[in-house]
């Protein structure tokens, strides 16, 4: 689809299925494995467990501690994009930020594992300290991530 900028239409793609399946998948049966362990393992506060994971993963790239909220939000994006995610970022006059990505860096474990999207979450909201709503599109063949960040729930 063709999204218009200050200057000209810029073209955006979006990965099919066919293509999603090209791109290296090592990680999934080690994650699959794993995350079944920890949903075995603590039942309904596997939630919980996979949140702290994602806060966990903040930690190891923490903001400067003068850094602004919109400073906070570009490098947890980066983070994000880092993990292979490829964004589009809607900024709206009331602060509010909407990210929706073109398909998914877990997207081979998302669809049986949905809570991971949760995990993404909680790693946004420690870098940003704002409230990140998860509206990913997990089911179907190519699962996107979504997030809204600042709403006022």
């Amino acid at each position: 689809r063709l999204k218009h900028t200050a200057s000209k239409p810029a073209a955006l793609y979006r990965t099919t299925p066919e293509g999603e399946a090209l791109f290296p998948k090592a990680y999934e049966p080690v994650l699959e494995a794993l995350v079944e362990e920890v949903e075995e393992e603590h039942g309904e506060d596997a939630i919980g467990v996979l949140q702290n994971v994602g806060a966990r993963l903040a930690r190891k790239h923490p903001p400067p501690s003068d850094a602004t909220t919109e400073q906070r939000i570009d490098i947890a994006l980066g983070l994000l994009s880092g993990l292979g995610a490829v964004l589009e970022v809607n900024r709206f006059s009331d602060g509010t930020v909407r990210v929706e990505g073109s398909g998914c860096p877990l997207s081979g474990v998302v669809r049986t594992h949905p809570d991971l999207c949760g995990m993404i979450a909680a790693m946004l909201e420690e870098i940003i300290v704002l409230p990140v709503e998860e509206c990913c599109r997990n089911d179907g063949d190519n699962p996107s991530c979504r997030f809204l960040i600042g709403a006022r729930g």
